[in-house]
């Protein structure tokens, strides 16, 4: 309900501010300052309920655009990028640049357009693991059985071409427009620090590892104190995250598959074949 001392003008929206009377300071804290008691603004008595809905920093947003359904600018960009190469090496395999480019070129300038454009093979732009890496997923990849990625579909050149929002792709390249990096106060160090702080007593140090092997069960992953490194110990899981690196890793006896074993030290034959990798 509105007050019935509300004097306040309701014939122009939005309502008018009230005009400061007397002397205005630059300081809050002045004692001379004075200004008007701040009067609760209420709807008048009868006054019909109003929703609104506001909108703020929505984008490139146009409701006629993709039937209705908005886009993310990353998969509006790479796939305007990728279907305009994909068309560029149209062009260049039919030979209508011979005239602008030699052969060595040519070739140069398809490998350039594939890169660019997250082109497969074929020189085309499909939805595969090539043009999620630069769009992103349908699904992105993951730990566990489920683990495998899943493309997202590719929107038609058409769609973007009668958006227009081709037009504000450059914005993102413009000297100005520089992509925001954040940093830890005192370091990336810091988020490590962090993890510790948070599980305390479950990490263990000094721990060098010697082994690491897998079975249907799990995982066991064999270790000595560097204190004490005649006494072995063991630490099972039905997975292992192993962030050891490769230069190290291939000194270690592991159990894994010949894919893994090919990665982490070519020509090597100590380890057995596992298909299972569960790491």
């Amino acid at each position: 309900m509105t007050s019935v001392n509300d004097t306040r003008m309701r014939d122009v929206l939005p309502i008018p501010d009230v005009t400061p009377v007397g002397l205005t300071t630059y300081d809050a804290k002045d004692p001379d300052t004075k200004y008007p008691p701040i009067v609760p603004l209420r709807p008048p008595a009868g006054a019909p309920n109003v929703l609104v809905v506001l909108l703020d920093d929505v984008g490139f947003g146009a409701s006629s655009a993709f039937g209705g359904q908005p886009q993310r600018i990353r998969d509006i960009k790479a796939d305007f990028q990728g279907q305009v190469s994909e068309l560029l090496a149209k062009v260049s395999n039919q030979g209508r640049l011979d005239e602008a480019v030699s052969v060595e070129d040519k070739e140069i300038l398809l490998q350039a357009l594939k890169s660019w454009g997250a082109l497969d093979s074929n020189y085309a732009y499909k939805a595969n693991l090539i043009s999620a890496r630069f769009r992103g997923y349908a699904k992105g990849p993951g730990g566990g059985l489920g683990a495998a990625p899943v493309a997202g579909e590719p929107i038609e050149l058409s769609d973007i071409l009668k958006s227009q929002l081709w037009r504000y792709l450059q914005n993102f390249a413009v000297l100005e427009f520089q992509t925001t990096m954040f940093q830890p106060v005192g370091g990336m160090d810091m988020i490590g620090k962090a993890f510790a702080r948070e599980v305390g007593d479950l990490i263990r140090y000094n721990a060098k590892v010697t082994r690491i092997a897998q079975d249907d069960g799990g995982v066991t992953v064999t270790y000595v104190d560097t204190n004490t490194p005649a006494v072995p110990q063991q630490a099972k899981a039905d997975w292992c995250i192993c962030t050891i690196p490769l230069s190290i890793l291939s000194q270690i006896q592991i159990d894994v598959g010949a894919r893994m074993k090919a990665a982490r030290i070519p020509g090597d034959r100590s380890s057995s074949s596992n298909p299972k990798t569960r790491w």
